[in-house]
């Protein structure tokens, strides 16, 4: 049971790099973002030029937004989207490597920015089918040996005989 949902988990997390490597490629030609927008509170998500961006906005002293309750989804071409905007004016608390933290009140609002490299979110989409890999190049390998006639460990030819590797007394299922 373990192997299977280890299994579906390497898929699923393929699955993901390919479609995020597909959205790195893409965030360099056109800035999008999905969002939700209540009536106090913001939160967004958006890509460009490599990196995503999280937004949450607060509002403040009674200020709410009256209309576009719900989901939206935005793009541009003009490589600038809202959340990078507000990062040019916010004040940013700590920036390293692509991934950033900062926190800007333009009037009666709160904003809070966070932004990660995509190059990250490709790297770790990689880990369990790198983990996957690594753990079945063993058993590719022993299965190619056996069609080939050589002993499953040492790879020592069996021609001569092919019930026992005299290399190292490794037992050959025929």
């Amino acid at each position: 049971m373990k192997r299977k949902l280890f299994n579906l988990a390497a898929a699923l997390s393929l699955v993901l790099f390919v479609a995020v490597c597909v959205l790195w490629v893409r965030s360099y030609w056109v800035a999008e973002g999905v969002g939700w927008h209540g009536r106090f509170h913001e939160c967004g998500l958006g890509w460009s030029r490599g990196t995503i961006c999280f937004t949450r906005s607060d509002a403040f002293f009674g200020v709410h937004w009256e209309d576009g309750l719900g989901f939206r989804y935005e793009w541009d071409r003009a490589w600038d989207m809202g959340g990078w905007k507000l990062l040019a004016t916010a004040r940013i608390y700590w920036h390293w490597a692509g991934f950033s933290h900062a926190y800007l009140v333009p009037g009666q609002l709160v904003s809070r920015l966070w932004t990660v490299p995509i190059w990250s979110v490709v790297a770790g989409a990689l880990v369990l089918p790198a983990r996957w890999v690594m753990l079945h190049r063993g058993r590719w390998r022993r299965q190619e040996r056996r069609s080939l006639g050589l002993c499953p460990t040492c790879a020592y030819d069996l021609r001569a005989s092919p019930e026992r590797c005299p290399e190292c007394g490794t037992v050959v299922e025929l």
